[in-house]
């Protein structure tokens, strides 16, 4: 989209570091809901790069902001995005830590 717009991919890696950054910021500064804004960016900018790692960071940053708000169902629909997109692209031991920590959420909203 942004290449037939001429914006060049220098600037969307650029745009991608600095909504990551901001995204981290906000988040320190417990300001979930602005840090979910550019998270948001990131992700977006990561899946205009074809960039599979950092569109699925995206994905587990969005979803840890989302349980953060107590927002459980967009949460879980967050980091089941972030498992499934760890199959294609990560070692089997990334994925083992995703499914765990989305079966323990699980656990802990049935309980």
């Amino acid at each position: 989209m942004r290449a037939k717009a001429g914006v060049q991919a220098g600037d969307i890696q650029k745009e991608a570091h600095m909504a990551f950054a901001l995204g981290n910021l906000n988040e320190e500064a417990k300001e979930y809901r602005k840090a979910i804004k550019f998270y948001k960016r990131f992700f977006f900018c990561a899946r205009i790069l074809d960039d599979p790692v950092g569109a699925s960071l995206g994905l587990n940053r969005l979803g840890v902001m989302y349980h953060k708000v107590k927002n459980y169902s967009k949460f879980i629909l967050f980091q089941a995005s972030h498992c499934s997109s760890t199959r294609s692209t990560s070692s089997s031991q990334t994925l083992k830590t995703s499914f765990l920590r989305t079966t323990t959420l699980v656990y802990l909203l049935d309980s």
